[in-house]
């Protein structure tokens, strides 16, 4: 099982993601939330870090 959040940059288009993956054993679909949350944390991070770059 995979999940995936987008990184956006400043002009609003993905170009990343940031991926977490691993056995569906593991991975129930009733976690995702515990695997997105921090996956979105990253995405976020990296994208104010971006901004900071590009000012």
């Amino acid at each position: 099982m995979g999940i995936a959040v987008p990184v956006i940059n400043s002009k609003d288009k993905t170009f990343a993601t940031i991926t977490a993956h691993g056995p569906a054993l593991r991975m129930q679909e009733k976690s995702i939330d515990f695997y997105v949350k921090p996956l979105k944390h990253a995405a976020n991070d990296i994208q104010s870090s971006l901004s900071e770059t590009s000012n």
